[in-house]
């Protein structure tokens, strides 16, 4: 895929949060909907599966596959930006709470690694 694999499990699991919260609020109202649709690629299905039959006591009653989408592998400058942004994102942690940055920092600077070494595989530095 081209993402680090720290990269491909935080965005899975920040996704897949998001969606189950979506979940949550939706089925919580007085006029829930009977039946919902999750529309997304097939890496997150096995965590909305557990979950759904787990939390929710739901179990599948169709599955349909589309191709919804092609990613691009991201380009030096795409990552160079993302990096930039990454670092920027850390130094106004460190400075809105320079005792309690760390755990996000740690989070951060593993994610900057990772994508300098995509960067450094695309056009090698020296």
């Amino acid at each position: 895929s081209g993402l680090g694999a720290v990269d491909e499990r935080i965005i899975l699991d920040e996704r897949n949060d998001a969606v189950i919260e979506r979940l949550r609020a939706l089925l919580a109202q007085t006029d829930a909907p009977k039946s919902v649709a999750i529309f997304y690629g097939a890496a997150h299905m096995g965590d909305f599966e557990s979950t759904l039959r787990e939390e929710f006591a739901l179990e599948p009653a169709e599955t349909h596959w589309f191709r919804a989408m092609a990613a691009e592998e991201w380009s030096a400058g795409k990552i160079d930006a993302r990096i930039k942004k990454l670092q920027a994102d850390r130094e106004a942690m460190t400075t809105a709470d320079p005792a309690g940055a760390y755990p996000a920092c740690e989070r951060v600077d593993t994610r900057i690694a990772e994508l300098q070494e995509r960067r450094a595989r695309i056009q090698p530095s020296g």
